[in-house]
C-alpha cells in the first residue's frame, strides 16, 4: 500500500521481499520493520495462557507512529538491491489432555537480521508429576496452578535477549483451594501477563501494544489467558490481553482454550477438566515493512 511519500509492505506467511532500488541519502536507504513471531499455545488442564510471540519495531526518530514501549528509535535497517528471504512464524499448538502439558512454544518471525522469537506455551496442571512451567520465548506463558511444594516458575520474556527488549513474562498460576484451580496469563509485548488472584479467578493475558507502521491503528502480541475452575464457587477465565490474545477456557461447557488471532501474534488460551481440555491455539505472526521512496 501507498500513503504519500512512504511504501508499507505487509506479509503474512513466508515470502521475499525483493529490493531492485536501494535509494539514495537524500530520500531514503533503509526499511522501518514490524516484526511480531507467533505466539505460544495455551497449557492443558487448569493451565496458563500462551506468550506472545516476541514483538519488535523500528520507528524513526524523533516521528514515531507506535504506542510499543519497546520499540527501536532510529534503527530502520540499511537495505541494499537484493531479494530478503521473509520468515513468518506460525502459532505454537496448544497443550494435549490425558497427561497434562505445556503449550507449544510458537515460531520465530525474520527480516534480514531481525528475529523475534516465538511465544512461550502455557504452563499446564502439575498432575502427579512436577509442574509444568510456562514456556520461556518471545513473551512468557503463564503457569497452571500448583501444589506446594512444586515450584511454580512463570515463562520468561525476552529469551533469547535482543535490544530493547521484545515481551514480557508470564503471570503466576495459584494454589488450589476450596473454591478451585486458576492459571496465570501469558506475557504480551506491552505488559506481563496477570497473576490469578484467586483460586476461582485465573490470570488475564498481559496487554500488546498499538501501532500505526501500516496507517491504521492496530494492536497486536497480547497474552493469552489462563484458565481453571473446579470449585463450588462461580469461576472467571482469564480475559485474552488486548492485541487478540485468546481467552482462557470457562468452567462450561467447553474446557477449550480460545486461540490467539491470527496474523497478530497472540497467545492462545489455556483450557480445564470440561470437554476437550485442550489449550488454545497460538496466532500467526506479521511481518510489515515502511519506506520513503519518493
Amino acid at each position: 500500500t501507498t500513503c504519500g511519500d512512504y511504501k508499507m509492505h505487509t506479509f503474512l506467511s513466508p515470502n521475499t521481499f525483493v529490493v531492485t532500488c536501494a535509494g539514495n541519502p537524500a530520500g531514503s536507504t533503509k526499511v522501518d520493520y514490524l516484526v511480531v513471531a507467533g505466539g505460544g499455545g495455551g497449557g492443558s488442564e487448569y493451565s496458563g495462557g500462551g506468550g506472545a510471540g516476541g514483538y519488535r519495531e523500528s520507528v524513526p526518530s524523533p516521528a514515531a507512529w507506535t504506542g510499543s514501549p519497546i520499540a527501536f528509535s532510529g534503527n530502520a535497517r540499511p537495505v541494499t538491491a537484493t531479494p530478503y528471504a521473509i520468515q513468518v512464524g506460525g502459532g505454537g499448538a496448544g497443550g494435549s489432555p490425558g497427561t497434562p502439558k505445556r503449550g507449544v512454544t510458537g515460531s520465530p518471525s525474520i527480516f534480514s537480521d531481525i528475529t523475534s522469537a516465538g511465544g512461550g506455551g502455557g504452563g499446564s496442571d502439575p498432575g502427579s508429576g512436577p509442574c509444568r512451567p510456562g514456556g520461556d520465548g518471545g513473551s512468557g506463558g503463564g503457569t497452571g496452578y500448583y501444589n506446594p511444594p512444586a515450584p511454580n516458575t512463570v515463562g520468561a520474556g525476552d529469551v533469547p535477549n535482543v535490544t530493547p527488549d521484545q515481551g514480557f513474562p508470564g503471570g503466576l498460576g495459584i494454589t488450589p483451594g476450596a473454591g478451585g484451580h486458576s492459571g496465570g496469563g501469558g506475557g504480551g509485548a506491552g505488559a506481563a501477563g496477570g497473576v490469578a488472584p484467586a483460586c476461582n479467578v485465573a490470570g488475564a493475558g498481559g496487554a500488546g501494544v498499538t501501532s500505526s507502521i501500516n496507517t491504521t491503528p492496530t494492536q497486536r502480541a497480547g497474552g493469552g489467558g489462563g484458565a481453571g475452575g473446579g470449585g463450588a464457587q462461580p469461576y472467571s477465565p482469564g480475559a485474552g490481553g488486548g492485541g487478540c490474545g485468546g481467552a482462557g477456557a470457562a468452567d462450561s461447557p467447553s474446557g477449550a482454550g480460545a486461540a490467539g488471532g491470527c496474523n497478530t501474534g497472540g497467545g492462545g488460551g489455556g483450557s480445564n477438566y470440561v470437554g476437550p481440555s485442550v489449550g488454545g491455539q497460538g496466532g500467526s505472526g506479521i511481518e510489515i515493512l515502511r519506506y520513503k521512496f519518493q
